[in-house]
């Protein structure tokens, strides 16, 4: 069985799965070679981050175990749910093979968007509870950050966007897509940056923020992917006023794709753990998105995703600052972070200024 892994993270000893080239597309090592140091240290030096190597079934088996068990408490017996699961993982594989063709400058496979539909069409697009209950307990069974699962995470709720939006079935795909496709070119950046605790430089930071311009080179050269997407690609990190990048261009020149992109993985990426922070509440990023939306994303897309995400929290158990736990009773339109909140026989009004926060979810039904 493949398995995709970090140069870092490798052991001497270890077997390729598949041949590494170069940027030139040079064949540089073999499917079945096995690593010694100096053919670690050989790659690492050529800026290759990540290779695919053989591990047994039973390796994969353990380190997604966490993550299967947690999908299977949320509904075992469901027969439509255990294929999404199944479409889901079949797409986070295609997307390790998406991160290393970025890696190598290459064009993106055109399966991605078949494995993209089978995970969004017959299930996330019928039912909106169910999926955005889907999508939260993914993000719950995604204990730390990765590319891939950013990718998809922004790719659901993009097409939950578009369904909102009443789009052309056709249209919600393409959405989709760019949000899978959005971050590709953080591969064709060294990956040590990501990874890292403390603040960026002013040089790595200017680095960061060439990647929308990469993505939108290898979009561009894969012949299959429509301009819209490759345009929403290239302008997903501008933002209304002006303050974005790469080139702060105004609103008025940034594509419908590009702005659900900006809200739905800015939502993501508040609510993941990353090196240098630890993920915010569900509570914290709506209030975030919330006040973003007077200037820099778009207030139409933001409050859709917001006001269904609310909904859906809607006799949740949550957990109190003061110690209580209670079920969310009803978002207040004045204070649509801080609803109200019943615990026994009392109703918190969280607008208030003595009131206690919602620290956490409890259980979500």
């Amino acid at each position: 069985m493949q398995k995709a892994m970090q140069l870092v993270e490798l052991k001497v000893g270890e077997s390729l799965a598949q041949d590494i080239y170069d940027e030139q597309g040079r064949l540089l090592l073999k499917e079945g070679t096995v690593l010694i140091q100096e053919l670690i240290d050989s790659l690492q030096k050529k800026d290759i981050d990540t290779v695919y190597i053989d591990v047994e079934e039973k390796q994969v088996a353990e380190a997604e175990q966490e993550e299967a068990l947690s999908l299977e408490a949320m509904e075992q017996n469901d027969l439509d749910l255990q294929a999404l699961i199944k479409a889901h993982e079949k797409l986070s594989f295609e997307m390790k093979r998406v991160a290393l063709r970025g890696t190598y400058n290459k064009s993106i496979q055109d399966t991605i968007q078949r494995d993209l539909e089978q995970l969004i069409q017959p299930y996330l697009l019928s039912d909106q509870h169910r999926a955005i209950r889907y999508f939260m307990h993914m993000k719950e069974s995604q204990k730390e950050y990765s590319y891939e699962s950013h990718s998809i995470n922004t790719a659901v709720l993009c097409a939950l966007l578009g369904r909102w939006l009443s789009l052309d079935p056709h249209f919600i795909i393409e959405a989709a897509l760019a949000g899978l496709l959005h971050d590709v070119g953080e591969n064709r950046i060294p990956q040590n940056i990501f990874k890292k605790r403390g603040s960026l430089t002013s040089e790595e930071w200017n680095l960061v923020k060439t990647h929308p311009e990469k993505g939108a080179v290898i979009l561009a050269r894969t012949n299959w992917i429509h301009p819209r997407i490759t345009l929403a690609v290239l302008r997903h990190h501008e933002r209304l006023d002006g303050t974005g990048y790469p080139t702060g261009c105004p609103g008025s020149e940034i594509p419908l794709y590009a702005r659900m992109i900006a809200v739905s993985g800015s939502f993501d990426a508040l609510t993941s753990n990353r090196p240098y922070r630890e993920a915010s509440s569900i509570f914290y990023a709506i209030a975030d998105l919330r006040d973003r939306s007077f200037g820099q994303l778009d207030a139409r897309i933001t409050r859709l995703l917001y006001d269904k995400i609310l909904e859906y929290y809607i006799e949740q158990e949550v957990q109190l600052s003061n110690g209580n736990r209670g079920v969310i009773v009803k978002a207040k339109k004045n204070g649509i972070v801080r609803p109200l909140v019943k615990s026994g026989q009392q109703l918190f009004d969280l607008t208030e200024k003595e009131a206690p926060s919602i620290l956490h979810v409890e259980k979500q039904q």
